[in-house]
C-alpha cells in the first residue's frame, strides 16, 4: 500500500490516492480519512464514494459526538475499536451524529471502526474488512468512526 502513495506529494493528491488504495485493499461500502479536533472549528473529512454536502455539514457539526474519538481523547488508547465496543445500540441511535449522518448513510451499528492509524469499515458482506485488526478490550476496565 505504501508503494501506491509514496510518490504523491500534493496533499489533495495524497488524500485521493489513499482513499483509492484503501478501497482496493479493504473492500467497504465507505472509506474515509478524517481529521478531527481538538479545534472544533476545523473538521476535515474525505470520503469515498462522495457523499451529499448536507452529510459533510452534519459530520462537521456532530463529529465530536463520535464515541470512539471521545474514548481516545479520554484514554489515549490508540487500538482499533468498534462503536459497539464503547456504546450500546440505543445510545448510538440517540446521538445526533447517528441521526444526521450515519443513519442517512445506511450505517449499521458495529460496522464503523476506527483506530490510530485509521482502519476501513466493515465490508459489504458484513464481515470484518481484510487486514483490520479485531478489536480487543483493555484489562480490566475502549470506540470507532
Amino acid at each position: 500500500m505504501i508503494g501506491d502513495v509514496q510518490g504523491l506529494l500534493d496533499l489533495d493528491e495524497l488524500a485521493d490516492g489513499l482513499l483509492a488504495t484503501l478501497r482496493r485493499n479493504f473492500p467497504s461500502d465507505f472509506v474515509s480519512i478524517n481529521d478531527i479536533g481538538p479545534d472544533r472549528d476545523r473538521v476535515i473529512a474525505v470520503i469515498s464514494p462522495p457523499q451529499p454536502e448536507e452529510l459533510h455539514r452534519a459530520f462537521g457539526e456532530y463529529a465530536f459526538q463520535n464515541p470512539l474519538m471521545a474514548r481516545h481523547t479520554e484514554t489515549l488508547d490508540g487500538r482499533a475499536y468498534r462503536f459497539s465496543d464503547v456504546i450500546t445500540v440505543d445510545e448510538y441511535h440517540r446521538l445526533d451524529l447517528y441521526q444526521h449522518l450515519y443513519k442517512p448513510m445506511g450505517s449499521r451499528p458495529g460496522a464503523t471502526r476506527s483506530s490510530t492509524p485509521h482502519c476501513a469499515t466493515r465490508s459489504r458482506r458484513g464481515r470484518r474488512a481484510r487486514g483490520c485488526p479485531r478489536a480487543s478490550r483493555p484489562m480490566p476496565s475502549p470506540t470507532t468512526a
